[in-house]
């Protein structure tokens, strides 16, 4: 009876526990909850079976051995290998977790690294842009209101009139620079229509016509102040050339996307044409032209002149939409390839 009590208590509490794992098992879906619950049981039966079998009790001989011996190395066995696993798979969360951690710091580290560079860039372009505005207002309020005085004096005192050209030419020429330092956005338009506007006096007092014939054209990303002077130089040139040597009444200026051709990627045209007499004299001996074509090719670019006497001229000026190697016109003494139209 000393042993029938407790053991009586230690199989309803086994079964209770059988009962909640196997609730527990249920609702997780786990197998491995199934299998201890299945040992438990089990076990509960053979504590059953051992304990009718205590010389006190001596209810019943069972199959002459004890089984609690065996099934407790067996749910022990269970429990350790489940706790194995349980330990083994936290391990690999944690690892898990360690892992994203340092993805995640890493990805910080990078992002923070790729915002100190965007702010040392704004700081340049600032700084960039702060310069740019001092030299804009050095040059105008210094250079250029001298030669503006100049010419005022060179005009009351009646000196030469090539004196007075010479001195009309190096203001304009200094306004070109003031406007190539112009934030344009790569907008060739905008750029062109600075030019008109810079030389409408001249282009005026030589009785030119002039013909403003642009289309809407996409943005040119390396546009920038250096580039942006060497298309206002060139066709700066082209417009005095007929100003001086084109006897024309009247001159078109003008820009427009152009197509790709096969070969050559797409990219704009811009053109400078006149109804005079053609290229002569010193402005068809090839010495202009060579600057400008050198000046085509620093951008990327192609220039392409048509002039025919007694009919005009025509200056045209390709440009890439991307400037990279692969996009610049190979320019070859017998290249013959037509420029891509309007």
């Amino acid at each position: 009876d000393n042993y029938l009590v407790p053991g009586a208590v230690l199989i309803v509490m086994g079964m209770g526990t059988v009962v909640l794992l196997l609730l527990a098992g249920w609702r997780r879906r786990g197998l491995e909850l199934v299998m201890i619950s299945l040992l438990v049981a089990l076990n509960m039966g053979f504590a059953v079976h051992d304990l009718g079998r205590i010389s006190h009790i001596a209810a019943w001989d069972g199959v002459g051995f004890f089984f609690q011996p065996f099934v407790g190395v067996m749910l022990f066995a269970t429990f350790f290998i489940s706790i194995g696993r349980r330990f083994v798979a936290s391990l690999a969360i944690a690892e898990t977790a360690n892992l994203r951690l340092e993805q995640a710091v890493a990805d910080t580290r990078a992002e923070l690294a790729n915002s100190e560079a965007r702010r040392r860039t704004l700081e340049i372009a600032s700084a960039l842009e702060a310069e740019r505005d001092r030299l804009m207002r050095e040059m105008h309020d210094g250079i250029g209101a001298n030669l503006v005085t100049a010419v005022a004096v060179a005009e009351q005192q009646r000196q030469p009139a090539s004196t007075i050209a010479t001195l009309r030419r190096a203001l304009t020429d200094l306004k070109l620079t003031v406007d190539s330092l112009e934030p344009v956005e790569g907008d060739l338009v905008a750029l062109l229509a600075s030019l008109r506007h810079r030389i409408a006096s001249d282009l005026a007092a030589a009785g030119l016509e002039v013909r403003w014939q642009v289309e809407i054209c996409p943005p040119l990303a390396w546009l920038d102040a250096t580039n942006a002077l060497h298309v206002l130089r060139l066709f700066s040139e082209a417009i005095s050339n007929v100003i001086q040597h084109g006897k024309a009444s009247c001159i078109e200026i003008g820009c427009a996307p152009a197509a790709a051709m096969p070969g050559t990627p797409p990219g704009i045209i811009a053109w400078v044409a006149d109804d005079g007499c053609g290229l002569a004299g010193d402005a068809g001996s090839g010495r202009g032209l060579a600057h400008m074509r050198m000046r085509a090719t620093s951008l990327h670019g192609r220039l392409d002149c048509r002039s025919q006497p007694g009919i005009g001229t025509r200056i045209q000026l390709w440009l890439p939409l991307a400037r990279h190697p692969a996009t610049a016109w190979p320019l070859q003494a017998d290249d013959t390839r037509p420029m891509p139209a309007p």
